[in-house]
């Protein structure tokens, strides 16, 4: 089971993510990423394997999503979560 706070931090970033999806500022873009990041940070130093903090992740997206628009920034948020676990960051 994650952190509670990371978790915590984590759907409240994807829900004020997804009241704007459409509108996003490269700030707000962000500061979802550095969301996705500690969390992982958190999931891993936990122990849990990549496709746990996976499914952790898409979990909390999913209870904060709020439409269509918002599916892409879910697999942005994956790919973030799987280059930050591995340590293989691109820029976007």
């Amino acid at each position: 089971m994650p952190n509670p706070s990371a978790g915590e931090a984590l759907r409240h970033a994807f829900a004020d993510a997804f009241s704007v999806a459409g509108l996003m500022s490269t700030a707000e873009r962000d500061r979802l990423r550095e969301t996705v990041c500690a969390f992982v940070d958190q999931l891993k130093r936990e122990g849990l394997p990549p496709e746990r903090v996976i499914v952790e992740l898409r979990s909390i997206a999913d209870q904060a999503r709020s439409g269509v628009l918002t599916e892409s920034l879910i697999a942005d948020a994956v790919r973030w979560c799987i280059e930050r676990y591995y340590g293989t960051a691109t820029a976007d």
